[in-house]
């Protein structure tokens, strides 16, 4: 007797995709750190605790909803809003949402479309996922050209900036 087998398909989650089309160039002294997984990225200052690093990378497990990485990466808002730390959160959906405080600037396709800068809190957008969306300290002014993009689909590095082409997430909207 012939058996068949059959094949279950899984449906992909988050967890499950990688962020195809992120890219960032190494630099000597980066001032920021970070993180992707699924599909998010999250930018720290370097000097970043371990405990938050870990923290924030637990967060970013699963699908869990982008307020529990938020809470993460500012400790829950304890304490005064002085304390609260520079970052950058970028979640990949549909839309792109985008939440910045500190020294961050967001250009999408070249030109400005957000900034961290100068706010006593965050600045929280959303953007259609189409584009190509860079992410980078308001100080640098460029990044060494000659230096190559080196592609990121998972884990933590050591960055002054990062470009992600939108076009190659899984589960941006299709142009």
């Amino acid at each position: 007797a012939l058996r068949q087998s059959t094949r279950r398909s899984r449906q992909k989650t988050d967890s499950d995709q990688l962020m195809d089309g992120l890219r960032y160039r190494q630099h000597p002294g980066a001032a920021w750190l970070v993180l992707v997984r699924g599909t998010r990225v999250v930018l720290l200052p370097a000097e970043t605790s371990q405990q938050r690093l870990d923290e924030v990378w637990a967060s970013l497990q699963g699908s869990a909803p982008l307020e529990e990485v938020f809470d993460a990466v500012t400790g829950g808002l304890a304490g005064s809003l002085s304390r609260l730390p520079s970052f950058g959160l970028v979640s990949v959906e549909s839309q792109v949402t985008v939440l910045l405080r500190g020294p961050l600037e967001l250009e999408i396709d070249g030109v400005p479309a957000a900034s961290g800068s100068n706010l006593r809190t965050w600045s929280e957008q959303v953007f259609p996922a189409a584009g190509t969306l860079v992410l980078r300290s308001a100080a640098d002014h460029g990044q060494d050209p000659a230096s190559p993009l080196l592609l990121l689909r998972e884990g933590m590095a050591a960055v002054q900036g990062i470009e992600i082409d939108l076009a190659a997430v899984p589960g941006a909207a299709s142009p």
